[in-house]
């Protein structure tokens, strides 16, 4: 029987997609999920099965794994949790039940789902693959609630790879860099309300969050990098993939945090915003 690999976030144009069509390519019985089933038609097309399935509705995720269950005979070799959303806001701008959300997405549904999947990858002994960011090394500004979810992420998915051993289980991080997707056409506009410690530069800090640019390599790419690392024997704790996702690595190891601080909103075009202002001048 061929080995069996479930994704989630498998919408068109994204990473999700691509792991799921370089899985297929190679093989792999792919149960590719998405909570809109109609932007995962063209993986039906290509044969592979799609799985409708929101990571926050339990009812779906435990449907989820009575169909890969069935098809399988009860195991999973793989578990990829893609899943994520983006938020663009200053930390003290944050609406905080929105940020709930973000976290529930990107963070406690990774657990829902592990949880739910695990008996069938516990049978296989299969491999969990909790897709981070570089953003969890090395936060952007007006990305801190994002980061944040991906740090606590990291965090989750080592103790995750220490428990696991006892079961069989692999874990491994995926820190992804720059990847050409659709997620900024899905993420919220930067608003900068009234009373911001940046409401004098709305206008700037608005346009330069709004009209900013995807930059990096095609998601097919991402995945002909990533799914070969996957395959081997020998499983990975991290893979860092993604345009510039080397130079994060050499980043952190070589500089300190202030110099961080300083390329990270100079490369962001926002330096200008964060340089100090006297209260009775802002």
């Amino acid at each position: 029987m061929a080995k069996s690999v479930l994704i989630t976030g498998c919408s068109q144009g994204g990473m999700g997609d691509a792991l799921a069509q370089e899985f297929h390519r190679r093989g792999f019985k792919v149960f590719a999920s998405a909570r809109n089933l109609k932007k995962t038609e063209h993986l039906v097309a290509m044969g592979i099965q799609v799985v409708e399935l929101d990571v926050l509705d339990e009812k779906l995720v435990d449907a989820a794994v009575d169909i890969v269950r069935e098809s399988t005979g009860g195991k999973l070799d793989y578990l990829i949790n893609n899943a994520a959303i983006e938020s663009c806001t200053g930390i003290l701008d944050t609406d905080i039940a929105k940020a709930k959300h973000l976290f529930d997405t990107n963070l406690w549904s990774v657990i829902t789902v592990t949880k739910a999947f695990i008996p069938l990858l516990r049978a296989a002994r299969g491999t969990v693959v909790n897709h981070s960011s570089v953003g969890s090394k090395v936060c952007m500004p007006f990305l801190g609630i994002y980061s944040a979810s991906k740090a606590g992420l990291d965090q989750i998915s080592d103790a995750m790879r220490m428990e696991f051993r006892s079961i069989g289980v692999s874990v491994v991080i995926l820190s992804t860099a720059g990847v050409k997707t659709r997620m900024l056409e899905n993420r919220e506009p930067m608003f900068v309300p009234e009373g911001s410690i940046f409401a004098r530069h709305k206008t700037e800090v608005e346009k330069l969050k709004n009209e900013e640019k995807v930059v990096g390599i095609m998601p097919d790419e991402f995945a002909k990098t990533v799914v070969p690392k996957l395959l081997k024997k020998s499983k990975p704790t991290r893979i860092w993939a993604g345009e510039s996702a080397t130079s994060v690595w050499l980043t952190l190891l070589l500089f300190p945090q202030w110099m961080i601080d300083w390329v990270v909103t100079s490369v962001a075009g926002a330096g200008p915003y964060f340089k100090y202002q006297d209260q009775q001048e802002a």
